[in-house]
């Protein structure tokens, strides 16, 4: 079977190129020629195919009926192309990348975020799992390392990436329609905790200091306990701000004063210094650096515009 007869390339861009622009003139600035060699370019199309593809006018050119037709097809070729050339120059990176992350990171950011991960990159699988930091990446039990805070790890590249504020947080059913103005209000309900990086301290000294034993109440290992406890009800908790802000759109947590602490830093990014080269994590380094960056952006105007204002009490 004879391959398919295609027609010049150089045609059909210019073609494409005056289609679009409806002029020879516009069409040949954007493609660094001659207005006479975007004319020639289109002869020779037309002799290719037979057709008339224009008509030409005093005030430029506009297309035929079959030209018409012929320009959404055109136009869904060059697309293409140009789509497969940017992905080829990038690289096809595909492929298993091993991802070990904090629970809270992986719950609540992570995961919610694989379509849009899958988008920028719909031939590499991430496979994640939970868990403390490898004693050596070359053990194969992960490729890269979200964990806390920026510990140096043998052998590693370690780049702090992920820094929230903090504030507090409750349930709508918690608070029944009572909105506190003032920390001491606190005092009605059980204060929860974080394990690591408890900021209540913190926060109370901002306020001015409280009366009340802010100390006590119950302990979690991590953030993701905290907020799952908040969500359930059980009490007030310093919410990271770019972990609990869906929970807040959704009103599944509400924000209580316009007091707030940090930003802390929370997670950093890690892998083997010997594979600063890996596509893989390249392509997972750059988009999560991007991603966290975009949300930070958005998260703070969003927050520190909506937070109820603090008063004596």
């Amino acid at each position: 079977m004879p391959p398919p007869r295609l027609p010049p390339f150089t045609a059909v861009r210019a073609f494409e190129a005056a289609a679009r622009l409806g002029s020879l003139k516009a069409a040949a600035a954007e493609l660094c020629v001659t207005q006479s060699a975007v004319s020639h370019q289109l002869k020779r199309l037309e002799s290719f195919t037979g057709r008339k593809l224009f008509m030409r006018k005093p005030g430029g050119v506009e297309l035929s009926p079959v030209g018409a037709r012929y320009l959404e097809s055109a136009t869904r070729a060059i697309d293409t192309l140009a789509a497969g050339t940017a992905e080829l120059v990038r690289g096809d990176v595909g492929g298993v990348l091993k991802v070990r992350s904090t629970p809270g990171f992986a719950n609540r950011w992570l995961i919610p975020r694989l379509s849009r991960f899958r988008g920028c990159h719909p031939h590499l699988d991430l496979e994640i799992s939970t868990g403390m930091p490898p004693a050596d990446f070359g053990s194969a039990c992960c490729d890269v390392l979200i964990h806390w805070k920026d510990a140096p790890l043998q052998g590693a590249i370690v780049e702090p990436f992920f820094a929230s504020i903090r504030f507090a947080v409750a349930s709508p059913k918690l608070l029944n329609g009572r909105v506190p103005r003032h920390p001491r209000e606190f005092q009605d309900f059980t204060i929860l905790h974080d394990v690591h990086g408890d900021a209540w301290e913190a926060y109370m000294s901002m306020a001015g200091g409280v009366e009340f034993d802010y100390g006590r109440g119950p302990r979690f290992e991590h953030c993701d306990l905290t907020l799952a406890a908040v969500e359930a009800g059980q009490g007030v908790a310093l919410g990271y701000a770019l972990l609990a802000d869906e929970l807040l759109r959704q009103e599944r947590l509400v924000r209580l004063l316009d007091l707030e602490v940090g930003p802390y830093l929370m997670h950093s990014l890690a892998y083997d210094a010997r594979r600063t080269d890996c596509p893989r994590i390249s392509a997972f380094r750059d988009w999560i650096l991007a991603e966290a960056g975009q949300q930070e952006r958005e998260v703070e105007g969003a927050f520190r515009s909506a937070a109820p204002q603090l008063r004596a009490v």
